[in-house]
């Protein structure tokens, strides 16, 4: 079915090439495959941020209901204040995850390459479907002319019989043919005309395209030079997006797997901190580093 898409558009006139730009910029299943890309996009760019250190901010105020003393007879020391403050600021680096983070990007990255496919495929389907409409509504106008030509010849037929009839040139039966003649390709005419209708409103929704603009689509100049059959076919099956997808898919399998076993697996992580605390207000000082070395393992269960 793709292998219209493969014959050089020039030859359909202007018509079709713009049809098909149309239907790239205002046809809702593209649009949405587009932006399905977008969000992949976006994702693959929050995970690479999986690799740059965690910086965190925390402040507290903290009030006691009562000041800590330190006894040690005969003397009495204050070692907290009643309300103090607390301040950190920290970096902290995921040093090794067992190549999870690896995995999610690739995953990420095989996703972004499978909805880009996933555009392509439904990019030429809609311009398949365009160039087939138009096809069709050219056929169907063609039928139009040809009904209205030929309800004219019968119509004179028919005038012409009824005034022989009228003359006794010819026999009742002679006018009666003619009439159910005449309103057979009226009846054709009108079934076409229906057709023409329901194909201009199908174009419409594909290329978001007035549907009384469609009426004036240009006809096919020239005869397309076609090749063996073989070599469209060959084309088709190369440019076909979904075959690629499945290929991509498989490969997210793989690797989600790889993931899930990672999640029980520890991860490894260091960092610095800066401390501030005026809680004791006989401890200096009251800002100081901090440097920490540590894994976690977490995981859901069931």
């Amino acid at each position: 079915m793709w292998v219209i898409l493969l014959i050089p558009a020039f030859l359909f006139s202007l018509g079709l090439e713009e049809l098909w730009k149309s239907a790239l910029n205002k046809n809702p299943e593209i649009l949405s495959q587009r932006e399905d890309v977008k969000a992949k996009e976006y994702r693959l760019k929050a995970l690479k941020n999986l690799y740059l250190p965690l910086f965190e901010v925390q402040y507290s105020r903290v009030w006691l209901s009562e000041k800590q003393r330190l006894e040690v007879f005969p003397f009495s020391v204050d070692i907290t204040k009643k309300s103090f403050e607390n301040y950190s600021f920290s970096l902290k680096e995921l040093l090794y995850d067992f190549g999870r983070r690896e995995r999610l990007i690739e995953i990420s990255e095989r996703k972004l390459k499978a909805s880009k496919y996933l555009y392509e495929e439904k990019r030429q389907e809609v311009l398949y479907k365009v160039a087939e409409a138009y096809l069709n509504l050219l056929s169907v106008k063609g039928k139009i002319r040809i009904y209205e030509e030929e309800l004219k010849a019968v119509r004179s037929q028919y005038e012409l019989a009824k005034a022989y009839y009228e003359k006794g040139l010819v026999a009742i039966t002679d006018v009666l043919q003619a009439r159910v003649r005449m309103q057979e390709v009226k009846e054709k005419l009108r079934r076409e005309r229906g057709n023409l209708e329901t194909l201009l409103v199908y174009l419409s929704n594909l290329t978001g395209m007035n549907k009384e603009r469609l009426r004036k689509l240009n006809e096919i100049k020239g005869v397309p030079e076609i090749r063996e059959f073989n070599y469209y076919l060959k084309l088709a099956y190369e440019r076909r997006g979904i075959l690629k997808v499945q290929k991509e898919r498989i490969s997210i399998l793989e690797n989600f797997s790889k993931v899930k076993v990672s999640e029980y697996l520890p991860q490894f992580f260091g960092g610095i901190t800066y401390h501030y605390t005026d809680q004791n207000p006989s401890v200096e000082p009251k800002g100081y580093l901090s440097y920490f070395v540590g894994s976690k393992v977490s995981f859901q269960t069931l």
